[in-house]
């Protein structure tokens, strides 16, 4: 009965962070690695080598289920050649494009407002316009979610999500700003 209650606690604890969490997303906090571990969850369960969307033109790869357009636009911001196709089983480069197409696309000045969490996964979801997308909102549920059990995780000081994800480091020197956060666990 002690675990129930327990459970429920921390179910409550997690659900208001969350909530608190839709609100802007604070400059140099962990805030987008968990947020990161929660798409991989949402995208591909975790695995690195998932191959998505066989019968589209536009292919997803890897843990983040990364499409060429999204690579496209940082190899023209950040004068990059990466090719989508290469991100399969490259978690720590998938990482690095999804930081940087959020660093192009979830500010401040694209949005009118501080960027949220939910602003970035709805972006990463339904690309630079996906914020504002109806059809985004559900994606938004699901990741919310996979926070909720990250903090679960984390009050409990259990890992949900492999921790490559903190550790992985960008293919170029990082730049300071709201996504470029490395944590160390």
């Amino acid at each position: 009965m002690q675990t129930t209650l327990k459970t429920t606690v921390l179910t409550m604890i997690a659900t208001a962070v969350i909530i608190l969490r839709t609100g802007p997303a604070i400059a140099g906090s962990v805030d987008a690695t968990e947020l990161i571990q929660a798409l991989i969850q949402v995208e591909s369960t975790g695995n690195d080598r998932a191959f998505g969307d066989r019968q589209k033109k536009e292919k997803a790869y890897g843990p983040l289920q990364v499409r060429q357009p999204c690579v496209d636009d940082v190899n023209q911001r950040y004068g990059t050649h990466i090719q989508a196709k290469d991100l399969l089983g490259d978690r720590a480069t998938s990482v690095w494009v999804c930081r940087k197409y959020l660093e192009l696309y979830a500010t401040q000045k694209q949005l009118g407002h501080e960027p949220t969490l939910q602003d970035m996964a709805r972006i990463w979801n339904g690309g630079p316009s996906g914020w504002k997308r109806k059809d985004t909102k559900v994606y938004w549920t699901k990741v919310s979610r996979q926070l909720e059990k990250i903090e679960i995780a984390k009050a409990t000081k259990k890992q949900v999500v492999p921790t490559q994800i903190a550790k992985a480091k960008p293919v170029s020197k990082p730049s300071v700003n709201i996504l470029a956060v490395v944590v160390e666990r």
